[in-house]
């Protein structure tokens, strides 16, 4: 798990190893984007690393779903990765007939995605895979509710809501068409750094 904190500005690059490229196959891989509040936009940049049997796991009654804490936290547990604001992310690996509940603050938006499988979320809405995959919610409750079908995968996103303007061109996203300029021209003078 790879979280960077942009900050003032990082140049960098993902993707898959030589070995893969020359080798072949399937490669899944989920990027998000989290805006930052004004008062942290200018922050050194930062990366933080966590291997996979390093992440908090909180399991169902009947142990038949694992709900992994990258950030945030859930039944105590706390992830490892720190974050500015007030952010949850969630993965869970659900077998088939399980079900599960996960607590959120009230003062969270928060959404559901379904990774691959089936699932009923609340008793209203069924996810399935190469369907309807993706549940927003507005801070309107303090859970999500959700049983698996099949074998499923998902990935559970919750935060609080920043209610701050923002301009975005190209990978910038700032507050002011101003500060998009001094983005791009610390870029240019790199300031962000090199990639090699």
């Amino acid at each position: 798990m790879q979280w960077t904190t942009a900050g003032r500005g990082i140049i960098h690059a993902e993707g898959p190893t030589k070995e893969f490229v020359k080798k072949g196959g399937t490669l899944e891989g989920v990027q998000l984007w989290l805006n930052l509040p004004a008062e942290f936009k200018m922050i050194p940049a930062a990366y933080q690393h966590i291997k996979n049997e390093e992440i908090p796991v909180v399991t169902n009654a009947d142990k038949r779903i694992e709900l992994k804490i990258i950030a945030g936290e859930q039944a105590e547990k706390k992830g490892f990765i720190k974050t500015q604001t007030s952010v949850n992310v969630f993965t869970a690996k659900a077998m088939a007939a399980s079900k599960m509940r996960v607590d959120l603050p009230e003062t969270h938006q928060s959404l559901l995605y379904l990774l691959d499988g089936e699932v009923l979320v609340n008793n209203e809405v069924v996810l399935k895979k190469g369907a309807l995959q993706m549940l927003t919610f507005n801070k309107d409750g303090n859970a999500i509710e959700f049983e698996a079908k099949e074998a499923s995968n998902l990935l559970i996103l919750s935060g609080e809501p920043i209610n701050e303007k923002i301009t975005q061109y190209g990978p910038y996203v700032m507050n002011t068409q101003t500060q998009i300029m001094e983005a791009m021209r610390d870029y240019q003078q790199g300031k962000m750094g090199y990639l090699y």
